[in-house]
Formats: structure tokens, sequence, C-alpha cells
């Protein structure tokens, strides 16, 4: 064994060896050693040696990138130099150190309101009631005579109030009538039943509806709050109700879908949907189809590239998505589909990587730009020419400078640059086509609802429920981009329906403009 008098001696032969062998065999000799200042030396002359193998090899990947004809850059060698000196830290057993915590975003100040005092409310309906005196309150409390009315004098104020949902057993007497010659029988027609036959109203259906798809209560919620208000009703009765009505609710559903798959550009998106049915099975996928004023939802089994097929089955344009490899992939396979990537996604990256690498708001500073530059035009062509000059010199811009700062794809700001470039193509396929946009978010609210929901009523059991699921989202959805109350457009376009037709939301909203 080594005597500790020799310490010189022995550092002077560790500086002439290498390699990690050597490390590791050093590590295990002297495991035992109790000698701290000894130790500290042995400790610098490993560090030392291991800085000095990693410089070598950084220098070997230097010379190769410059054969290549790709020389690296100083923030490039500083990196790779870290990264390699970590590496053989790890290899020879030695601690290496954490990495410092990211610092904690500062809060954003709160925006301070613009306005105070109470809100408008012009959707309530307006009751008025005029307040009294009791009779044993009519006598002056001074003199005792009897107190008279101060014509047109009121001291108004306001008073919102809530009318409890009352459910209530209606019974139907259709008063028949019959032909004195005995010719025929008639009656009126009774009230219209969520499921004909049954002996639930539509407005009761379409409250189901709405509140399991638009306000997400689970259906054994509803039953608990209803047996709150005197209502006996199971979990398969209200099951039953929404089964039946979104099956006569599908043709419009279609029609929406056909709708959406017409149109030259559309927005895609999907998001996991619980299976509830096998607890083992992966999740569902529901997919969600926008265009202007039109969301569509379909539930399937996958995301892959031929369930991407039989969701855009017909359509020909440019589909607004991420760039996920099977969207890619089906782009590549059906030449009459273009990808347009989402610059929302593309700001969010290099968002995320500002913390880290502050050159980063740069980027941010021209996404900015771009759309700054298209936030108040309305008018297609006006947006063309806008398009064609101004945001065509910002992209060109912002290209070159994400060329210019290359980082290693391993880091944050890297991997956001590498990303942009890597779908460069997709990203600019908004500059030739005005009717593209910038992008994806009117899709990622449309599929925000269900979202929401999913996290409440947990997904759906059977393929039944995923497109009753489907359809009702569809359309409820659908009511809310066009601002119509979803309960008032179910109960309308179910009544369409009854009669063999279909009723879109813009449909609907035009009826009511012009009964207006």
């Amino acid at each position: 064994m080594l005597s500790h008098h020799e310490p010189s001696r022995w550092i002077s032969d560790c500086a002439e060896d290498q390699g990690v062998i050597f490390w590791r065999w050093m590590n295990t000799r002297f495991q035992n050693e109790t000698d701290v200042g000894f130790l500290r030396k042995v400790a610098q002359v490993q560090d030392a040696e291991l800085r000095r193998l990693a410089k070598k090899v950084v220098t070997l990947m230097k010379e190769l990138a410059e054969l290549r004809g790709e020389p690296l850059t100083q923030q490039e060698l500083a990196g790779l130099l870290e990264a390699e000196t970590i590496k053989l830290k790890k290899a020879a057993g030695l601690p290496v150190p954490k990495p410092k915590p990211k610092p904690k975003p500062k809060p954003k100040p709160k925006k301070r309101r613009k306005t105070f005092g109470p809100r408008q409310q012009p959707n309530l309906p307006i009751e008025t009631r005029t307040i009294a005196l009791d009779e044993a309150d009519m006598a002056c409390p001074e003199c005792g005579d009897d107190l008279v009315e101060m014509a047109g004098q009121f001291d108004h104020s306001e008073l919102i109030d809530v009318v409890e949902v009352q459910y209530k057993m209606v019974h139907i007497d259709a008063q028949k009538y019959r032909c004195p010659k005995g010719c025929c029988i008639e009656q009126p027609l009774a009230p219209q039943r969520a499921v004909p036959g049954g002996r639930y109203s539509v407005d009761f259906g379409v409250k189901v509806a709405t509140d399991k798809y638009a306000h997400h209560l689970p259906l054994a919620r509803q039953t608990r709050i209803m047996a709150d208000h005197g209502l006996l009703v199971t979990r398969n009765t209200l099951w039953s109700q929404l089964r039946h009505m979104a099956a006569e609710l599908e043709p419009t559903w279609a029609v929406i879908i056909q709708t959406i798959l017409a149109q030259t550009v559309m927005g895609l998106d999907q998001t996991g949907w619980p299976n509830l049915h096998r607890k083992a099975a992966k999740k569902s996928q529901m997919w969600c189809l926008t265009a202007p004023g039109l969301v569509a939802h379909l539930i399937k089994d996958d995301k892959s590239l031929e369930t991407f097929e039989q969701v855009t089955a017909g359509f020909q344009g440019v589909v607004v998505c991420d760039m996920m490899t099977t969207h890619i992939a089906a782009a590549r396979a059906g030449p009459h589909i273009t990808l347009a990537a989402c610059w929302a996604h593309i700001r969010r990256k290099f968002a995320e990587a500002e913390a880290d690498f502050p050159q980063a708001r740069v980027a941010l500073t021209m996404i900015r730009q771009i759309y700054d530059l298209e936030r108040d035009i309305t008018d297609r062509e006006e947006l063309r020419r806008t398009r064609d000059t101004e945001t065509r010199k910002t992209v060109k811009t912002l290209q070159d400078w994400l060329v210019a700062t290359r980082l290693p794809k391993t880091t944050a700001l890297g991997n956001a640059i590498r990303h942009t470039l890597k779908h460069w193509g997709e990203l600019t396929t908004f500059l030739n086509n005005p009717d593209v946009p910038l992008d994806n978010n009117p899709t990622e609210r449309g599929i925000r609802g269900p979202v929401i929901g999913r996290r409440n009523h947990f997904g759906s059991k059977s393929k039944a429920g995923t497109k009753v699921a489907a359809i009702f989202y569809t359309l409820i959805e659908c009511a809310k981009l066009s601002g119509v109350p979803p309960a008032d457009y179910l109960r309308a376009a179910l009544e369409a329906a009854r009669l063999g037709d279909t009723l879109l939301p813009a449909e609907y909203l035009g009826s009511l403009h012009s009964d207006a």
C-alpha cells in the first residue's frame, strides 16, 4: 500500500496516467483513506484530468464538424464541454453537482379593474314589485294620524333573486272530439316527450343533456340533485333520455361534420377520452374538427394514420394542426391535404425557454409582430396584401435569426429552434393563403369543453356512450360558438329532426333574427 508520506510522487504519477479505468482503480484503492488534505489533492487531480479529457473530446468533435462543413459556435462548444465533463464524472463514479434550480418566474402584476359597481344584467327578465306598508304600520309614529301615499314617489333598488328548479307531475287530459255523423274522432296533440311514448318532457331531456355536456354534471350527481327537489329517478332513466335524443340528432351531427369537410381550410386536434368499460384498455381519442362557426367531435379508438384518414375522408385543402407524425404521414400519403402548423405552439416553446435563455425574447418579439400585423384586418384581400409584404419580411427575418442562433438540441432554446426550422414549410403555409389562420386556437377552444367534462364524468363506458357524447358535445359547442343558448338550440334542433329536417346553429340564429 502506498505510504501517506509520498503524496507528491503519487499525484505526479497520477497526472501522467489517463482514462476512466485508472480513476476507478484509484477510487477502490483509496476508499479507506482518512487523510482529508491528501484526499482533497487527489480530487483536484481527478477533476483536472477529467476536464482535460473532456476538452480533448470536444476538440475532436469540433474538428469533425469543420470537416463536415458545419462549424460549431462558441455556445455549442461550451455546452458540449460541460456535457462531456459530466459524462466522464458519471463513468468514473464521481459525484456530479446538481444543476441549479430554475428561478421561479415573477408573478405577473394583477390587472386593475376598469369598472366598479354592480354589473349589468341584460339577459335577465325584469319583474317589478311594489312593496306597501302593512296595515299596522299605516299610522304616524309621532301623531298617530293615518299615513297617505305620496303619488309617484318610490325608493328604487335592485334585487337579483332565484327561482328554484321545480319538477312536477303533469296529468295530461287530451279532450276527444267526434263527428256527429260518426266519421271520425279527433284529439289535440299531446306535449312532446324526450323519448316518444315516455313520461319525461323534451325540456326535461334537454336539461339533462345540457347539465351533463355543457355544465359537466355526471348523471349520478344529477339524480342526487333531483332527489333534493323531490324527483326520484335513476341514472339508467336519464341515460335513456340522452340515448334516444342523440339518435334523433345524429343526422344533424353528420351534416355539421360534412359541412366542415366541405371547406378548404379546417382545424384539427385530438385528446384522450377514457374508456371506463375495461380498466386495462387504452384511452380512446376525441377528435375535434373546426371551421368558421362550426365545431365537430368524433371519438375513435386511437390517433393512428388510418384514423386520421377516416376522420378527414373527403376533405381537400389545408389542415391546421400540430405536427404529429401521423398527420405528416397522412399529408405525405394524400396529395389533397396540405398541413399548416400552429404558431401558438411555436410561441409556447420559446416562452418556456425564455427563463434560461433570454435571447429567446428575440423570437417572441418577432412572433408578436406577425400577430400584430393581422390583428385588426377583416378584409380578405387586405390580409393577402399584408402577408405578401410586411408579414413575409418579418417571417424571413425570424428565419435568418433561427439559422444564425444554433444551440445544442438538448437545451430548451435549441430544441425550440430545431423544431421551428424542421416544420418551417408548414409554418409558412399561411403566407400563400389568406384563409389559413396563424394558429389552431379555435380548435383548442372547441375541445376545451369536453376536456373539462372528462375531469367530471371521466369518459364513457361503451361505444354507444362515445357516440352520444360526440353528438351532444358537437351541437352544444356549435351553439356556444354561435352565441346561442345550448338548451334553446338543442330543443329547436330536436323539433326539426322530428320533422325530418336538420337545423344548424347559424340557421337557428337566422330564424331568431327574422322573427325579431
